[in-house]
């Protein structure tokens, strides 16, 4: 398998503890750390032959632990396969602070016209939350899944001197940021 060459950053992150993330969460669907073994099935389905692809990841974000130290690293490894229309796909899990696993599935690819987009499908894995008041609903979880393409993706400075990546739709319109 191709390895990233900033996948080194993951172990070195993996070894820190810090501080909650719940709000990153909210803003942006994937923050990847740790490695793990979690298998990565193709975004859509489909007969696309991924060995082509560089990859980064599969990735887990442990549960308390800011993602905000390789978030460069996840934006450059896209911004870098965007500018230079080269393939990419990407693997992340992170939890929310109750422990609920959110897997992000990213491909960086052009489409059956040609156009280059990102082809994002998102997985979560959610708690019942009336198991909090209600002993019926105890233990039970629901999935949820979100899949969205861009093909649009500004950088955008941030006050740190670092940037965002500002995903658009087909008609221009902003999806979201990371």
């Amino acid at each position: 398998m191709k390895r990233h060459k900033w996948s080194w950053i993951a172990s070195l992150v993996c070894s820190t503890k810090v501080i909650s993330y719940l709000a990153l969460i909210t803003s942006l669907s994937f923050f990847p750390l740790c490695q793990t073994g979690i298998s990565s099935p193709s975004i859509q389905a489909g007969d696309r032959d991924l060995s082509s692809y560089e990859k980064f990841g599969p990735l887990i974000v442990p549960v308390g632990t800011n993602p905000s130290s390789v978030m460069s690293n996840i934006r450059g490894f896209v911004w870098e396969h965007w500018e230079q229309h080269r393939l990419g796909h990407l693997v992340f899990t992170l939890h929310t602070k109750e422990g609920e696993p959110i897997t992000s599935y990213v491909l960086i690819e052009p489409d059956e016209g040609g156009l280059w987009h990102l082809s994002v499908r998102i997985q979560r894995k959610l708690i019942d939350r009336r198991g909090w008041t209600d002993p019926k609903y105890k233990g039970r979880t629901f999935r949820q899944t979100h899949t969205y393409k861009a093909y649009a993706i500004e950088r955008v400075m941030s006050v740190s001197d670092s940037y965002r990546l500002r995903l658009k739709d087909k008609n221009g319109k902003a999806i979201t940021e990371w």
